[in-house]
């Protein structure tokens, strides 16, 4: 992936199978990555969804979810994306991720009520 083959990644990665819980996610999140970076931001939503929800912890799930969020924020889901700040918000308060999730989803909010 490092060399910009992204369509060689995801067919590597979606032939790529762990019994290993966070292994497994990282891949969904690679596969993710690639298709971002393809601009096939509906495609890279799924694939961080599965990501997130695949064996949620504390540990990985933030860091998934909060490119999920992102990737609904360039596909022009807001909504959806501020749903996805929320839940680390709730779930994810002492992660790393807490912070930017905080400052993102009030950026979306105040976004919101500037259009109305």
């Amino acid at each position: 992936m490092k060399e910009g083959k992204y369509d060689a990644a995801i067919d590597h990665l979606k032939s790529f199978s762990s019994s290993d819980l966070l292994v497994q996610a990282r891949a969904y999140s690679l596969i993710g990555d690639a298709y971002a970076e393809k601009k096939s931001f509906g495609d890279a939503i799924d694939y961080y969804k599965k990501a997130s929800e695949y064996k949620a912890n504390k540990f990985f799930t933030p860091s998934y979810l909060m490119k999920l969020a992102a990737a609904y924020e360039a596909n022009k889901q807001n909504k959806e994306a501020l749903d996805v700040y929320n839940e680390i918000v709730e779930k994810y308060a002492e992660s790393a991720e807490y912070i930017n999730a905080k400052k993102y989803k009030a950026v979306l909010e105040g976004s919101a009520h500037c259009h109305f």
